[in-house]
């Protein structure tokens, strides 16, 4: 376990989601999340306080979608990152605009990103050391 910055101050963090009954669980793959769902942790708690849509939807054909969804972050403010996966495309981004990245244990099923944002919160998340690509 690693001593975690959002859980001393307040800090904006994305999770690549989708939406499923309402709720939203971890996409499996960062650059093609049909939704990014926005959190401020500070003292140990979270709060969601946006949803934005891909600007690169899945299916669209042509590069770039790392980018774009880097752009979208770091344009509203991001500084970190909870995933299951980032391409390197999309982690080169990350890097550049010096937005961290945190992986979730990969696993069968959905995973709520309630249990993400709480894993960062308890400093259980791994910090990237590169990229991460899911079979």
């Amino acid at each position: 376990m690693f001593k975690n910055p959002a859980r001393q101050s307040a800090m904006l963090v994305a999770v690549p989601a989708v939406e499923s009954g309402g709720k939203y669980y971890m996409s499996p793959h960062f650059g093609m999340a049909a939704k990014f769902v926005i959190a401020r942790t500070e003292a140990g708690r979270y709060e969601i306080v946006e949803v934005l849509q891909n600007p690169h939807p899945p299916g669209q054909e042509g590069g770039g979608r790392g980018r774009a969804v880097v752009e979208m972050l770091k344009a509203r403010g991001v500084q970190a990152v909870v995933a299951l996966s980032v391409g390197h495309g999309a982690y080169r981004h990350l890097q550049a605009a010096g937005i961290e990245v945190y992986y979730y244990p990969p696993r069968r099923g959905l995973i709520p990103i309630e249990e993400a944002l709480q894993a960062l919160l308890q400093g259980k998340l791994e910090k990237a050391q590169g990229p991460r690509e899911l079979e």
